[in-house]
């Protein structure tokens, strides 16, 4: 059943929700029956609704938290991969130079002997 303001023109209830906000307008059209003209009665209201607001929050902390803990394990895991290659790398490089380096022995007892002396 609609209802009808004292003209006997129907009552129009707008309700809308958009985020946390509900809001309500109630129309009459008034005496002279159009509706949106100047002599239009109405009333309106809005109300926070913040059901599910602690649940969203709750979600996106421990996202956020997730996401961060991920981030930092990644990172450390890929700081100590590139702490191992880069002393692999100095390893081997000490290795190389160690393996380059020519030991040199005397042809005979007597130049071994003169070196020695100079």
């Amino acid at each position: 059943m609609t209802e009808v303001d004292p003209w006997g023109s129907p009552i129009d209830v707008v309700y809308s929700q958009g985020g946390v906000a509900e809001t309500f307008v109630v129309r009459s059209a008034g005496p002279d029956r159009e509706a949106h003209t100047a002599d239009d009665i109405q009333a309106g209201g809005m109300a926070a609704n913040l059901k599910g607001l602690g649940e969203g929050i709750k979600k996106n902390a421990e996202e956020t938290a997730a996401n961060a803990a991920k981030g930092a394990v990644e990172g450390t895991v890929s700081g100590v991969k590139e702490s191992v290659r880069e002393a692999f790398s100095r390893k081997k490089k000490s290795a190389d130079t160690q393996e380059a380096v020519p030991v040199s022995e005397p042809a005979n007892s007597a130049e071994a002997q003169q070196d020695a002396e100079s």
